[in-house]
């Protein structure tokens, strides 16, 4: 699986209990500092708030959302290829702690009670490709502070036209939330920031359990 189709293949697998979890732990939502706008899924079970003028696209309604500061940039995006300089673009996903409890996952292991970071390293034999690593993963997860006591692991992924992070954390009662950065290269120091503000700012305020259905089709 390659770091860039993260959060559709996670969504899709979902549904089949095949894959991901996250962290435990509670968390605060804090609002950003910059000009946005709250959106609020069409389910009305997450909140994010979102830079101002920039466009969203809700992929699975409830679960998943991409959001980038031009349409130039989501067509970019979602058509896998180099994005071009200036382009900034976040895909914001959730999973339900129940998915990671199911039998069909026990063989993995997944650290799903420990920090961040820990989490987000025992996911990464998921990231296998004909049983070597994906090359596109950059180092190894570290803990990161969002503010207001929501702490997230960060994982750095890079390939050629693109770079980026994720971002782990809770981000409600048995929810997790999977943030992916995506950018040109060298844009980095221009999303991080307003990438932790967002990430900061979400809430799901559905339960675990209903997410859990609705992935599964219920």
């Amino acid at each position: 699986m390659k770091v860039k189709k993260f959060f559709h293949k996670v969504i899709l697998l979902a549904a089949t209990i095949l894959i991901l979890a996250a962290c435990g732990g509670k968390s605060q939502a804090k609002e950003p500092d910059f000009p946005s706008t709250s959106f609020v899924s069409s389910t009305e079970l997450f909140k994010v708030y979102v830079p101002t003028g920039w466009k969203t696209e809700e992929v699975v309604p409830g679960a998943d959302l991409i959001m980038a500061n031009s349409e130039a940039a989501l067509e970019h995006y979602q058509s896998e290829g180099a994005l071009e300089s200036g382009d900034l673009v976040l895909n914001i996903g959730f999973l339900p702690l129940g998915l990671f409890q199911e039998q069909a996952l026990a063989h993995l292991k997944i650290q799903a009670e420990a920090s961040p970071e820990v989490f987000l390293q025992s996911i990464l034999p998921m990231f296998l490709v004909e049983g070597e690593p994906a090359k596109d993963v950059a180092g190894q997860p570290v803990l990161v502070s969002l503010g207001d006591g929501r702490d997230a692991g960060k994982l750095q992924f890079s390939k050629e036209g693109r770079e980026g992070l994720i971002l782990v954390f809770t981000a409600g009662k048995d929810v997790f939330a999977f943030v992916s950065v995506a950018t040109y290269p060298g844009g980095m120091v221009e999303i991080q920031e307003t990438a932790y503000e967002v990430a900061a700012g979400i809430t799901y305020d559905g339960s675990g359990s209903a997410l859990y259905s609705k992935l599964n089709g219920k």
